[in-house]
């Protein structure tokens, strides 16, 4: 998370160790220790007053996202992510490669292509992690956010604080900037 291995060796590292069978994961859901983070369904209410366009853009893995994306009101379109492969027998068989991101850069492409699908002059993204900062547009030429707000109410990751454009430890502010525009 603060950027020193690739995110998908991160990623496959972690995995090889866990191996989260599909009972596994259902498990953890049914045990409802996934939560949305305090004041995201606000912050969704008031960009939605105002007919902005909503995506989650996440390193997670769609089977634990899921939840939450039907409580925030996000289709499957909406909601950009990787997946994980489960043989016949439901355990581990690996993730999905081909997901935007699993790989390094891939969130900064998948962005690209929301603005494309969007037709968004502006986006905006709000991160708390080093694939999420390298999704901003650094005026290279290759695209990205426009805008890179680091957010710190979990985890306050020094560098994310540091690089981000404006920095939150509660989602709230996000909700007061945009309801005082």
């Amino acid at each position: 998370m603060n950027g020193e291995l690739s995110f998908h060796e991160a990623l496959s590292r972690r995995l090889k160790i866990m191996k989260p069978s599909r009972q596994d994961v259902a498990d953890l859901i049914a045990g409802d220790s996934i939560k949305l983070t305090p004041n995201v369904e606000p912050l969704f209410h008031s960009l939605r007053q105002r007919n902005k366009s909503i995506c989650i853009l996440s390193g997670g893995f769609w089977e634990l996202i899921d939840p939450l994306a039907r409580q925030l009101q996000l289709s499957r379109e909406q909601v950009y992510c990787n997946s994980l492969l489960f043989d016949d027998a439901g355990a581990y068989a690996g993730f999905d490669p081909q997901a935007w991101t699993a790989t390094q850069g891939g969130k900064k492409r998948a962005v690209e292509h929301i603005r494309e699908l969007t037709n968004s002059k502006t986006i905006v993204m709000v991160g708390d992690g080093a694939t999420d900062l390298e999704a901003r547009d650094v005026g290279d030429g290759k695209g990205g956010a426009d805008l890179f707000v680091g957010y710190g109410g979990v985890e306050v990751r020094k560098r994310i604080q540091e690089e981000a454009d404006w920095y939150i430890y509660d989602f709230q502010e996000l909700v007061e900037a945009i309801e005082g525009s």
